[in-house]
């Protein structure tokens, strides 16, 4: 089984997590893993402001509107709870669940580590992709390599193949080397 990591995932116009070409080839693989029967599983964040829509004032200035849209409509919650550090600071996530049907189900999980107990600073990790903000940016792909890793380990799923689109999944690494005990180990 192939898991594929990635910041965005497009799946459907509803659902407003991907801004462009990275996300569109994603969505574009998992659904031809579907269509094709090979099973894979995909991991996302979930960015509950969806896209960031921008406007030009007549002065010239750029506006930035989030995109908010009602998740819980269209994911299906996983009710799992996985502990997940950022450095000394231990927080919980938990994901929901999209299906892509084919011949092969293909599940994709967004990571969400917006949880009332959190801190405020963690919440803020699935309001938008792709912050300017250098540590949210690194937590959030924290949370992208490492939750995702745990998660699929909580799910029982037995991965042969990590697919890492881009380096913001590149805390899976770490996480399989910690796993298996040396780089050698992963490259199998």
């Amino acid at each position: 089984m192939i898991a594929y990591f990635a910041m965005e995932i497009g799946l459907e116009d509803r659902i407003p997590t991907y801004s462009g070409g990275l996300g569109t080839l994603a969505g574009d693989t998992l659904y031809a893993y579907a269509d094709i029967g090979i099973p894979a599983v995909g991991i996302t964040l979930l960015y509950k402001k969806g896209y960031v829509s921008q406007r030009i004032t007549p002065s010239g200035m750029q506006l930035d509107f989030d995109t908010p849209w009602d998740y819980k409509k269209i994911l299906k919650p996983t009710n799992l709870q996985l502990q997940i550090s950022f450095g000394d600071l231990v927080q919980e996530f938990t994901a929901w669940e999209y299906s892509i049907i084919g011949r092969e189900e293909v599940k994709v999980f967004f990571l969400d580590a917006s949880l009332p107990k959190n801190d405020p600073e963690i919440r803020k990790l699935n309001d938008r992709l792709y912050y300017d903000d250098g540590i949210l940016r690194l937590r959030q792909e924290i949370l992208l390599g490492i939750g995702g890793y745990r998660l699929l380990k909580a799910l029982g799923y037995n991965i042969s193949v990590y697919h890492i689109n881009e380096s913001h999944s590149a805390f899976l690494v770490v996480e399989l080397i910690k796993e298996l005990g040396s780089k050698e180990e992963v490259r199998k």
